[in-house]
């Protein structure tokens, strides 16, 4: 009774309290379920939001679940602050049983952490680790080469998410635990496969019902464990298995970490399982701190790269003379390293629209929508390009209380024409290779060329962003040296699933899971 009558108290706060009501915003469909119903209810990741930011600017105020107020941007300046400048005083947060917020890891253990990892992103281990990618990337072009030709023809039609998802989770098994879960041969990454799409049956346009349930966590988290929806449960098996995982393979790995230290095991789990075991209590990470590294790992590491180069695939089907272009480059650099020749980091660094093409695919469909964050005191937010008010004043900056959630969409980020220009909403490569592409200067929150992706910058920028995109290039390299990719003549439209992530799906077809069918041609000799 006692927790009960204390989250109406939270909630009726949060109704009352109107720090942001000078700012303009759109009307939500549901006061309780707010408008995170409409985003995940949209046809496609962006659609609706990407409106309201050309209609109010690059912030406004948007009505959250129960009437709270929540400060919605995407300009360049605002995102730079929330992410570097602030440093610790705009935070991730999460909340216990009570609804009493406990921040993520802070500073001190957040730098621990990173000072642990350092050794296994360093260059001359992703240098080892470049051939693990290429091994994999080889190991998929034979399995789709012998199943084309299997089907009397030089091509077929093929899911590529399907086998993209199996091809990064063995590369994250061996170069992170120097473990083969045989994904792309139906082995042991199976199990996990089949829950992660099982997510999909009750995640995909969720209910007002649904949504009111789920944003309850804020508040109330007891709530889901005593009342789980079926989404709660389909989640809680997934993240059980992926712990399941996380715990057989840290005990093989923890039993020979001796042999590990003579050999000088450099994969991720060596380097945590070293620090476990080490006497400087300054360095030690408990085990569920490696478990959680480890559970980290596994879902950082698969679905992102997965689903960026499905979507750089589909994009490259659809405009073939992009495609031409960096097959032509990949076939000069072959002819001047040689066919017997690996590439290097460097070789891929040296191919100028090869990368363009990376870029505007990260650019143009970023995997992370959005990125939330808490003010832990009163602060001010700067912005790069002013807002009007609701009385027709323009601001340059946001002042917030603490307490105040702050929404921070980094897709629309990517796609906003004061920044990206009249076509941000276009595929357009070659902006990548024009001086000045970028209208805002001297404005990062991230890295590769200021690019605020799920990779993307920070105080907490994630630390393996250079092993992301090297395995990346190793992929797209390895893929389109052996295949040409073609859209299918029984047209489709591809939607980004609004999830976690933004998920490619058929549209219509959103409940079956991860989808992008292409038509994948045997190149010739």
């Amino acid at each position: 009774a006692v927790g009960g009558a204390l989250l109406v108290l939270r909630l009726i706060a949060r109704i009352t309290r109107k720090p942001l009501f000078k700012l303009r915003g759109p009307k939500t469909s549901s006061l309780l379920a707010g408008y995170e119903y409409d985003l995940f209810n949209q046809k496609s990741a962006g659609d609706k939001e990407y409106k309201w930011y050309q209609e109010y600017g690059t912030a406004f105020r948007a009505t959250g679940a129960y009437g709270e107020e929540v400060l919605m941007t995407a300009d360049p300046k605002a995102l730079q602050y929330i992410l570097q400048t602030s440093g610790e005083s705009l935070v991730r947060v999460r909340r216990d049983a009570n609804g009493t917020p406990t921040f993520f890891k802070s500073g001190d253990i957040h730098q621990r952490h990173r000072k642990v990892l350092n050794p296994a992103f360093s260059a001359q281990q992703l240098r080892q680790f470049l051939a693990i990618f290429q091994e994999s990337v080889s190991h998929l072009a034979r399995k789709w080469k012998e199943d084309i030709t299997q089907s009397g023809s030089n091509e077929k039609q093929i899911n590529i998410p399907f086998w993209l998802g199996r091809m990064t989770l063995d590369i994250i098994g061996k170069t992170s635990f120097d473990f083969d879960f045989g994904a792309l041969d139906n082995k042991d990454g199976v199990p996990l496969r089949l829950k992660f799409q099982n997510l999909f049956q009750d995640s995909v346009q969720p209910s007002k019902a649904n949504m009111i349930h789920r944003t309850l966590e804020r508040y109330a988290p007891f709530i889901f464990r005593m009342f789980p929806s079926k989404e709660n449960i389909r989640h809680r098996d997934f993240m059980n298995e992926t712990r399941k995982i996380a715990r057989d393979i840290y005990a093989r790995k923890d039993s020979v970490v001796d042999n590990d230290e003579k050999n000088g095991g450099k994969d991720i789990l060596s380097v945590l399982a070293r620090a476990n075991n080490a006497e400087d209590s300054r360095k030690k990470l408990n085990d569920s701190e490696v478990l959680a590294q480890v559970a980290t790992m596994l879902n950082a590491g698969q679905e992102t790269i997965a689903f960026s180069i499905t979507y750089l695939l589909y994009e490259l089907s659809r405009h073939l003379e992009d495609q031409t272009q960096v097959f032509h480059e990949i076939r000069n650099l072959r002819a001047q390293i040689g066919q017997d020749t690996v590439p290097s980091s460097n070789d891929y660094d040296s191919m100028p629209y090869f990368n363009a093409v990376i870029k505007e695919a990260l650019r143009l469909h970023s995997i992370l929508g959005d990125v939330q964050r808490e003010a832990l005191n009163d602060d001010v937010i700067p912005l790069e390009f002013p807002v009007t008010t609701t009385a027709g004043e323009i601001i340059n900056q946001i002042p917030v209380r603490k307490g105040q959630r702050i929404h921070m969409s980094l897709g629309a980020s990517n796609r906003l024409n004061c920044v990206w220009g009249p076509d941000a909403s276009d595929w357009n490569p070659s902006r990548f290779l024009e001086p000045g592409y970028r209208r805002v200067s001297g404005t990062s929150v991230g890295v590769i060329n200021n690019l605020c992706i799920r990779i993307g910058g920070g105080n907490r920028a994630c630390i393996g962003w250079r092993f992301a995109l090297m395995e990346m290039q190793s992929i797209l390299f390895g893929l389109l040296e052996s295949f040409e990719f073609v859209f299918p003549t029984d047209e489709y439209e591809l939607q980004r699933v609004p999830l976690n992530l933004m998920i490619p799906a058929v549209k219509g077809k959103e409940f079956r899971g991860p989808a992008a069918p292409l038509q994948v041609k045997i190149r010739a000799s």
